[in-house]
């Protein structure tokens, strides 16, 4: 007798026990080994490089990243020590002020400038858009012939639904690396600093709800990847419903495997929230083909080869290698879960999902 079909890596197959399912994907991941080992014989006969990895054989144009950051601007700084003396007059707690430049082109830079009076810092580093959105640099400048170095991290501050006047903030801790004014300015002291945007041509949009226990939405960076297809697919284009990421680290985990079949066993779940679900994977749009074919399935499959995209949702923390992450229907980060190992728990994340709906968060008091 016939048992019942099942979707398993947007492909329908007999139900079978778990046993059956993980040999149905060693021939998968088999077929995937011998169909890049013809492609990288293909490349070689026609004179390209021998040292080709087998996933790279093909020249693929790299996964696009672009960032409408909300760090890069001018901002009024200011830093205080950490005194918790209330006694203290206010004008004592100063512990620098000046002019704050950021410029984040992309994920893997971060650069700009602060100063004031007399002196002046050259600033690199980067930004991780988790929720909070994260930026860590560090300052260095030659000032009265001394070398000064300070290192910073700043995290972007929530709006209130309901503010007014308020400002694009950054708030962080400051750290003096490196002694100078001939040791007057002791290395290790730690001060807390607040980075207000100027003339802020970039409006605040507060926001009408946010998922419990979150620390405050984000927009997430724009980002164009491609799919089985080998066509670009705009981060925009999912824009207008909820929309489930799920990052994976590739078809040689029997883990990830294991989470697409739950996903797909459950995809009515997402179909009646009205959200999307996209696999994001760490392997090239070759890949995917030769393993789904390049029709559409169930969910997007789209490659993330470099894990550029990982990377921009702040994924990538303590060593972690899997996540998921929720935006709503602006694109906005609403939830995100990350670690080493697959989230499998597919409970946790359809409550996520009711967690950011609208009707969840009905207008009114926002205490």
């Amino acid at each position: 007798m016939c048992q019942p079909a099942v979707t398993y890596l947007g492909i329908s197959l007999p139900r079978a026990n778990s046993r059956s399912l993980q040999a149905i994907f060693v021939l998968i991941v088999l077929a995937t080994m011998i169909s890049t080992v013809v492609v990288c014989e293909q490349a070689s006969a026609q004179g390209l490089s021998k040292n080709l990895e087998p996933s790279f054989a093909l020249d693929q144009a790299k996964p696009s990243v672009t960032f409408d950051s909300p760090f890069t601007g001018s901002w009024t700084y200011r830093s205080f020590l950490s005194d918790p003396n209330l006694q203290t007059p206010v004008e004592d707690l100063l512990f620098g002020a000046g002019n704050l430049e950021l410029l984040q082109p992309s994920l893997e830079k971060l650069s700009g400038s602060l100063g004031g009076d007399g002196w002046s810092l050259d600033l690199k580093g980067n930004a991780s858009f988790g929720n909070p959105a994260t930026i860590r640099f560090q300052g260095k400048g030659t000032i009265g012939g001394e070398e000064w170095i300070y290192d910073y991290t700043g995290y972007l501050v929530p709006l209130w639904p309901n503010g007014e006047l308020q400002r694009p903030a950054i708030v962080g801790t400051i750290v003096r690396t490196k002694e100078h004014s001939n040791g007057r300015a002791k290395a290790g002291v730690v001060a807390q600093w607040i980075a207000v945007r100027k003339n802020d041509d970039k409006p605040s949009k507060p926001i009408d709800y946010q998922a419990p226990g979150s620390l405050g939405p984000v927009s997430a960076a724009s980002w164009s990847l491609e799919n089985t297809r080998g066509a670009s697919v705009d981060s925009k284009s999912f824009r207008g419903s909820p929309t489930v990421l799920v990052f994976t680290k590739g078809f040689e985990c029997i883990h990830c495997a294991e989470q697409i079949n739950i996903f797909a066993q459950h995809a009515n779940a997402f179909t009646q929230r009205g959200a999307k679900v996209v696999f994001v994977v760490a392997t090239t749009s070759d890949a995917l083909r030769s393993v789904l074919g390049s029709s559409e399935g169930t969910f997007a499959f789209l490659a993330d080869p470099e894990k550029r995209v990982f990377r921009s949702y702040g994924l990538d923390a303590n060593d972690s290698t899997h996540g998921v992450c929720i935006e709503d229907s602006n694109g906005v980060v609403r939830w995100k879960d990350s670690g080493p190992n697959a989230n499998v728990d597919i409970s946790k994340v359809l409550e996520a999902l009711e967690s950011i709906s609208p009707k969840n968060h009905p207008t009114g008091d926002k205490r």
